[in-house]
């Protein structure tokens, strides 16, 4: 149908709509009956060729053109925005969830979260000690795990959030990240869209990477992962 309307629009103009991509239609379908007694399907080859007897434009001129624009249309910036969104949308979907997953470390992740939410609140900032981490014990993780990237599920929290939605807004973030650093390092490495974008699909549904955000939820590893396509690039 789509080709009937497009090759009609394109190339018949002694009629107008929606009377001459009918006419076009029936006569294609007329083409694939004669190719066989048993039912058959009309392609676009047969709308293709029965639009180039009507106007006696030669059917490679018309298929070829139709190839342009479906090349046109892949290699378009709006079809590479696509794929990166839906990619990120396919590797969050996990953390669109009303909750989240009890990973191996997610505990551990989110006391420092509140813990660093809770010292910004007070006025602490660079944070280095945790007054009230570990049920009021006070603890300086800080001192030990970088916590730079802690600060943006933390302020997340401090605006009203659940520390468990803070979590996962930062799991959509990180994504969005990888996705967008990922396409941008292999654009420059391999010089072609495709390539890039396949390079880009792998790497961010990589089964350790997800292994890494779902089930242990190894937050500092998962957020390096991020940067990861960024660093060979830069080497």
């Amino acid at each position: 149908l789509q080709t009937c309307i497009d090759l009609s629009q394109k190339y018949i103009a002694d009629k107008s709509f929606p009377d001459k991509a009918i006419d076009l239609l029936d006569e294609s379908c007329a083409k694939a009956a004669l190719r066989s007694e048993s039912f058959s399907e009309v392609t676009p080859e047969d709308v293709a060729s029965v639009a180039s007897l009507r106007t006696g434009i030669p059917l490679e001129q018309m298929t070829e053109a139709e190839q342009e624009k479906l090349k046109h249309l892949l290699n378009s910036r709006f079809c590479v925005w696509l794929i990166l969104i839906m990619l990120t949308i396919v590797s969050s979907v996990p953390a669109f969830r009303n909750a989240v997953y009890e990973g191996n470390d997610l505990k551990f992740h989110l006391g420092r979260i509140q813990a660093v939410a809770e010292a910004l609140q007070v006025g602490q900032f660079p944070v280095r000690y945790e007054a009230n981490a570990w049920y009021g014990h006070g603890y300086v993780s800080s001192l030990f795990y970088g916590n730079i990237f802690i600060y943006i599920p933390a302020i997340i929290y401090l605006l009203g959030q659940p520390i468990y939605r803070a979590f996962n807004i930062y799991i959509i973030l990180v994504n969005i990240t990888t996705v967008l650093l990922g396409y941008y390092s292999f654009k420059r490495l391999f010089k072609e869209r495709w390539w890039s974008l396949f390079a880009t699909v792998c790497y961010s549904l990589a089964g350790y990477r997800l292994t890494n955000l779902y089930i242990r939820t190894a937050l500092g590893e998962f957020t390096a992962m991020a940067f990861l396509p960024l660093c060979v690039y830069g080497i």
